[in-house]
């Protein structure tokens, strides 16, 4: 009797540390599926980049964000060179838009979401990831063409042993 409860008590341990989500961890996942392919661990993350080339009028973006107490993404700025087709003709109101060496700035954005979807581009985009002074190439981590959902979550050991991640 006691074997068995020893066993059954090994096996539910070993069950938690597979399966409770611990590690804050800002998470790039299949599409809707919930299925992490590429991680940046970091409890303590403030904010990041998503760089990319825009596909019609060929200059880089920059959108700028900020993680919140509640986990959601907050875009904060961005920075780009053209006024075209998605790209905003100035600031929504509060936001502050000033020129700087040619480009446009947006600051004080305070646009919040609780995730964000991203198709890596195929052939221009180039879509890039910034933390922390380091630039990770999306495409090579995630299929190109590929569609990503980004959140900030905590992730279990079994997520982690499934993705990729690019603090290491």
């Amino acid at each position: 009797m006691k074997k068995g409860s020893l066993l059954v008590g090994m096996i539910i341990i070993c069950l938690l540390i597979l399966l409770v989500p611990y590690k804050d961890s800002l998470v790039f996942e299949k599409g809707n599926s919930g299925k992490t392919m590429v991680y940046y661990p970091k409890d303590n993350l403030q904010t990041f980049q998503i760089l990319y080339t825009h596909s019609i009028h060929l200059s880089e973006v920059v959108e700028i964000y900020e993680i919140s107490l509640q986990n959601d993404i907050i875009q904060t700025g961005l920075i780009y060179e053209d006024y075209a087709i998605g790209m905003p003709s100035g600031p929504a109101e509060g936001e502050k838009f000033k020129l700087v060496d040619g480009k446009m700035h947006i600051t004080n954005m305070k646009r919040r979401f609780p995730y964000l979807d991203i198709r890596i581009g195929q052939v221009v985009a180039n879509h890039q990831l910034v933390i922390a002074g380091t630039t990770y190439k999306l495409g090579e981590y995630v299929p190109p063409g590929s569609w990503v959902r980004v959140n900030y979550r905590k992730l279990n050991n079994l997520q982690i042993l499934k993705g990729v991640n690019l603090h290491e």
